[in-house]
């Protein structure tokens, strides 16, 4: 049988076995319907290149940060604006995954998995993630065509904002600091994070 990694306790990896088949891991297709099951009722996880990869829960500082960015960009923005908390972004036929916060495109939105064409902004919130936010996510967001992606480093107190995606990651990075305004892609607006 072949196996698929998944993180549990203590990011060590187990095995999440499954058929055999042609290609290696999971699609996205196979995943949205293990979800729509039930499958992984008890726990969050995403689809990292075909390999089902399991989330740590979200600790007190991290969820309060996220409420407190999502507040301050509908400030800004107006309710309106169609901010998603935790989503699932399908960004290739074998990865999805679940940014803290999106920024999705105007129009109607899908039920089920979000494409990324209907990604305006992803955001991760970082605390222990940084590494993993920094590399090979933006990397990924990139390749899929989102057009900005911020990673809020909670300790540093800076924003990593990532712009000009391509096949090879993003062409640009800037770092503003939480007490610097932040501008808001497709806004004419800003937030400020301090």
């Amino acid at each position: 049988m072949g196996g698929n990694a998944i993180y549990g306790a203590m990011n060590k990896p187990s095995t999440l076995s499954a058929p055999e088949r042609d290609t290696e891991g999971f699609t996205a297709a196979e995943f949205a319907m293990m979800v729509g099951c039930g499958a992984f009722a008890d726990m969050r996880v995403e689809l990292v290149r075909g390999k089902i990869v399991r989330m740590s829960p979200a600790y007190v500082a991290h969820s309060r940060r996220v409420a407190l960015v999502t507040g301050a960009l509908y400030a800004a923005l107006g309710k309106d604006a169609l901010l998603l908390v935790d989503p699932m972004v399908a960004l290739d036929d074998t990865s999805v995954l679940a940014p803290d916060i999106v920024l999705a495109v105007p129009g109607p939105l899908p039920e089920g998995q979000l494409p990324a064409r209907a990604v305006s902004l992803a955001i991760e919130v970082a605390d222990t993630t940084l590494s993993r936010d920094l590399g090979w996510k933006a990397q990924d967001y990139a390749r899929a065509g989102i057009g900005q992606y911020w990673v809020m480093d909670v300790t540093a107190e800076v924003t990593h904002v990532f712009t000009e995606p391509n096949l090879e990651g993003y062409g640009k990075r800037v770092v503003i600091r939480f007490t610097e305004p932040l501008p808001v892609p497709s806004y004419d607006a800003s937030i400020t994070l301090a």
